[in-house]
């Protein structure tokens, strides 16, 4: 695959952080302005009293759980640089509080002005913007091809799954003079978010990962899925770069003529191709990028290799050699609570509990099925946000599960309890568990040294108490032991 004809990290324009009072004057949005405020502190702006530090404004922002508004006092008495609050809730405040209140701005929606601000910034500087989407995969890819592009400059990126409307506002907002490149990855959970975000990072670069059924509760058809994710793609400006996941039948068709479109996989005719080279006990595998360099990821799973080959092919773009691409994908560790390999004792956790759909699930369970080990077991939490496709979503895989060449199966929510029934004639014990620690303890009763344990599940069902009730009772197993040997 051929370079850009120069790098384009290389001319990244470094700015100064824009005087707050710039914006405040152009947004219409703004009802009043009390007080003094500091021209260059909004980069840091904080929604949550609890960790706001000296000087921070604080932004109120409306939730589904807590409206900021209520914490705005305690923000205040920590020291907050100004607040943000709506207009709605100011007027009907008592005076003695206002009062106190001397350095604020009062606009019509919080949350309307904290991406409009983004926005704003953003336009303040020119260097290459990643976009990245995908209905699986998208935080690894990201930080993959982050972990390349840091080996030679400054990178911004998402802190943890800051990838939502607000998430992606806040990390626009800490773009710096000294940032040479943004990997920014965005995700949805309704119609029209991808396009919003899309329009605030303003990407000159775009990966997509997969289209699948994550979410699929929300946008009720793949198809709709797929013109959702692609909104990214669309929102790329003329001659901008895609890189697209070739083994995805959705984006296999995709095509737009504006665009310089590659796609990267396991065919050689691909622009970002590799090829599985082998894999180790524990599913690490490793793989030839093009035919320059060889690659062991410490992420377990073929599905991880094609992430990389995603990064590896976007990194290439920006003009990285290829010894610094396959050296940054060596040095990548996993991100928290995917794919984690966590050894208690003799026995190995997969610890994949961070999310959750259908085709993840399927590709975390045929990573499992496909290691050579002792025994294999699987803990599978509910997969939310499938709307009205969660039973039959379900039922469809514990009616694979069933098939499966394992040794135990726990269940945990109230969706894998329904489809229970699909295993009733599974070869090997199963549970529906009420809770988490009683799973631990049904699993502590079957494992065997050597033996290896999958854990995953959507986020809300925190499958990684599995893991620590576990612990728990390991140490205090071995503490036991200890006792009696002590005679």
């Amino acid at each position: 695959m051929e370079h850009m004809t120069a790098n384009v990290l290389n001319h990244a324009k470094q700015n100064s952080t824009p005087d707050l009072n710039a914006f405040l004057t152009d947004f219409e949005g703004v009802q009043l302005v009390k007080g003094e405020l500091p021209p260059s502190s909004y980069p840091h702006l904080s929604i949550d009293s609890r960790t706001l530090r000296q000087g921070q404004p604080f932004l109120a922002l409306r939730g589904e759980r807590f409206d900021g508004h209520d914490f705005v006092l305690q923000a205040w008495e920590r020291g907050a640089g100004f607040v943000v609050v709506e207009a709605a809730w100011y007027f009907r405040q008592p005076p003695e509080l206002t009062n106190r209140l001397s350095r604020i701005v009062v606009v019509a929606d919080t949350l309307g002005f904290l991406q409009r601000l983004a926005a704003w910034h953003r336009r303040h500087f020119s260097l290459p913007v990643v976009g990245i989407t995908g209905s699986a995969g998208k935080t690894t890819t990201r930080e993959m091809l982050a972990a390349i592009l840091s080996r030679r400059y400054r990178v911004l990126q998402n802190a943890g799954n800051q990838n939502n409307h607000i998430g992606v506002p806040l990390t626009l907002l800490k773009l710096r003079a000294d940032h040479e490149v943004a990997v920014l990855e965005i995700g949805t959970n309704h119609p029209g978010e991808i396009a919003l975000l899309t329009e605030l990072i303003q990407p000159g670069y775009a990966i997509v990962t997969q289209i699948g059924k994550g979410h699929i509760g929300f946008f009720g058809s793949l198809d709709a899925v797929f013109e959702e994710k692609t909104a990214l793609l669309r929102g790329l400006p003329a001659e901008g770069v895609a890189v697209l996941n070739g083994e995805d039948p959705f984006l296999a068709g995709f095509n737009d003529e504006r665009l310089r479109i590659l796609r990267a996989g396991f065919d050689q005719r691909f622009e970002g191709w590799g090829e599985l080279t082998g894999q180790d006990a524990l599913g690490r595998c490793t793989f030839r990028w093009r035919k320059n360099g060889q690659v062991t990821l410490a992420v377990p799973g073929r599905h991880h290799v094609l992430n990389a080959l995603l990064a590896a092919t976007m990194a290439d773009v920006l003009g990285m050699r290829d010894a610094d691409i396959c050296a940054g994908l060596a040095a990548f560790q996993p991100v928290d609570k995917r794919m984690v390999l966590e050894p208690v004792g003799d026995v190995v956790f997969i610890n994949d509990a961070y999310n959750a759909n259908p085709d993840s699930m399927r590709a975390a369970l045929s990573y499992l099925t496909g290691l050579s080990v002792t025994g294999r077991f699987a803990v599978l939490g509910d997969m939310l946000e499938l709307g009205k496709f969660a039973p039959a979503e379900h039922r469809a895989l514990l009616e694979e599960v069933s098939r499966l060449p394992l040794n135990g199966v726990a269940l945990y929510g109230p969706e894998m309890h329904r489809a229970s029934r699909a295993l009733k004639q599974a070869p090997f014990p199963w549970l529906a568990g009420k809770d988490h620690q009683a799973i631990a303890h049904w699993l502590r009763e079957r494992v065997r040294p050597g033996d290896v344990v999958l854990l995953k599940g959507s986020r809300g069902m925190r499958m990684e108490q599995v893991l620590e009730h576990f612990k728990t009772l390991q140490a205090t197993n071995q503490s036991t032991e200890s006792d009696e040997h002590a005679g």
